[in-house]
């Protein structure tokens, strides 16, 4: 999912922006590690199961200010 992301699919990304989000962002698949179970807490809803969780790897403040920074086009170093 994280290659998705960072591929050629996001138009929004420069290549040097997607370099520093490759260094910072993670996507873990969550259907077998953490299912969702129905209402009766036995059968598991798969549909509701499939989901990607994306992390990034980094202090709040510096998340905040590397993200403002991405999104208005003015990378930090």
């Amino acid at each position: 999912m994280a290659t998705y992301c960072l591929g050629a699919e996001m138009t929004g990304l420069t290549d040097e922006e997607k370099l520093v989000l490759q260094d910072i962002l993670t996507a873990n698949g969550r259907s077998y590690s953490d299912p969702v179970y129905m209402a009766d807490g036995v059968t598991v809803d798969m549909d509701a199961s499939r989901r990607v969780v994306f992390k990034f790897r980094m202090k709040d403040s510096e998340m905040i200010d590397q993200m403002s920074a991405i999104l208005e086009g003015q990378q930090e170093d």
